[in-house]
Parts: structure tokens; sequence; C-alpha cells
């Protein structure tokens, strides 16, 4: 059994890569968006960073998801995350779990509709140590296949 988390900042299509391949290789598919108290999303809504504490229970929530998924694997997605709360996902998370940074570039994250936050260090938002790095450059089919083509290495499945 095990989890693959998709991280990235604001306006690198997680959610939209996320659902790709979770219809692709038919598993499940959780957000921490979906996970979020009002409060914390009323501070996204007015364009303002949520702090960690914001958004622990909404780390422990998908967590808690993460783990009530009878299917063998699931894929899942994060915003950014700092290393507090990528620590604290890791915690919580009862089977091994596998983190793939989607990297986009600044020039695209610019030119999406929902842009970063403005003063975001785009580069140096989520510490991305042990994380698989996939190039979020192309449409969504590409990025799809790269995101697939890793999961086969990993799991050693190979149809996928």
């Amino acid at each position: 059994m095990l989890a693959f988390v998709l991280l990235g900042v604001s306006g690198s299509r997680l959610s939209t890569v996320g659902i790709h391949i979770a219809a692709r290789l038919s598993w499940p598919y959780l957000e921490e968006d979906d996970f979020y108290p009002r409060a914390s999303l009323k501070k996204l809504y007015e364009g303002r960073l949520p702090a960690d504490v914001d958004r622990t229970s909404a780390i422990d929530a998908l967590g808690r998801g993460i783990n009530s998924c009878m299917q063998p694997c699931i894929i899942a997605a994060c915003s950014a995350l700092t290393q507090p709360l990528r620590r604290r996902l890791e915690s919580a998370v009862l089977r091994p779990i596998h983190f793939m940074h989607l990297n986009s570039s600044a020039e695209r994250l610019g030119s999406r509709p929902i842009a970063p936050f403005p003063g975001l260090d785009v580069q140096g938002s989520m510490p991305i140590e042990a994380a698989i790095e996939i190039d979020a450059s192309g449409g969504i089919d590409v990025v799809t296949s790269r995101v697939v083509s890793h999961v086969r290495a990993m799991t050693g499945i190979r149809r996928l």
C-alpha cells in the first residue's frame, strides 16, 4: 500500500494533474484544500498565505483520509508544505508515502489564471529533499505521463 503526494505552489496545476492521474490509474484522489477549515479558506480567498497552525487540521484530516483508503495506492495533492507540515503528514500516514514536486517555472505560474501569492518565493517555497522532481511544463497529458512513469518505476507495475 502506497501513497503518492503531489506538492507544489498555487497555480502549478496540482488539482488538474492529480485528477488526471487518479482517472488514468483508477486510484482515489484526495486534496488538502478539501479539508481546510473555514477560517483558513477565508485567508486563502483574501490572498493571504495560511500559517502552519492554520493548516494542521487539514494535514491531519488528509492523513486520516489516506489511511482510510482501502485501495493499494492513492494519489493526493498539497500546496507547498513547510518542513514541519511535511513531517506531520509523514507521521500521520500509515503507509509508505512518496512526495512528487510539480516544478513549474515562475513564468508559467505568472501566466496562470490562479497565480502564486504575491511575494511567494517559488523556488524556495518548500523543502524538496527526498521529493521526486517532476517537470510541470507542457500539457496536462504530458505532465500526467511523467508522473505515471515515476509511479510505474517506484511500484514495479508495468501496465498502468
